[in-house]
């Protein structure tokens, strides 16, 4: 199977599976009653198209709206969450109310790294705002542990130092090799910022 939409309430009907492969559905499961309203069959029925609507065989053309009945998505003007053409994935928006994951270099004013002495290193994240400063600290992402998971560093010897006034936090660790090292390929530790980039918050 290409993909199996779960739990889909098909016009205010029981909750179904439904099921594609190469383009077209190819099982709709867990009782979709025989008598449940077919909005898009009746507005085909014009068009005399043989193959449009929610059926087996049928191709897998389908919107699925964030809605628990058809009456809710149009009096309330609900946006399609997602929506299949022959079963490929054309749309995709974010539920609303909810944050969507993004990276920290997508929040954050500035990112950057600089010796703190030849053996620690400090990291700088500044925010324009005070809703992305907070986003960011009660995130889990920048916590120690996953820091020193990230710079191969024991998580005791990193340090997370929160500055709500300045919408800024401050991360201070040892260096793996001491500045100026043999092995150290970054001397004043200033491009040490580039694995913070892709944290998702």
């Amino acid at each position: 199977m290409d993909l199996v939409i779960r739990n889909a309430r098909i016009f205010g009907g029981s909750p179904v599976y439904i099921r594609f492969a190469a383009g077209r559905i190819v099982a709709i499961e867990a009782g979709l009653a025989a008598d449940a309203p077919t909005y898009t069959d009746r507005s085909a029925r014009p068009m005399n198209l043989s193959d449009y609507g929610i059926a087996v065989g049928n191709p897998a053309d389908i919107v699925i709206f964030d809605a628990t009945t058809p009456e809710e998505a149009i009096a309330e003007v609900r946006g399609p969450l997602v929506a299949f053409k022959k079963g490929v994935r054309t749309v995709t928006r974010p539920r609303a109310g909810v944050a969507q994951a993004m990276k920290l270099s997508d929040i954050a004013q500035v990112i950057r790294s600089k010796n703190a002495g030849p053996r620690r290193l400090t990291l700088d994240i500044i925010f324009g705002s005070d809703a992305d400063y907070q986003r960011v600290a009660q995130s889990p992402a920048l916590g120690a542990e996953n820091i020193g998971r990230l710079y191969h560093v024991p998580a005791e010897q990193v340090t997370i130092i929160p500055y709500p006034v300045g919408r800024a936090i401050k991360i201070v660790m040892a260096r793996t090799i001491m500045a100026g090292d043999p092995g150290d390929l970054d001397v004043y530790g200033a491009q040490q910022h580039a694995p913070l980039l892709g944290i998702e918050i």
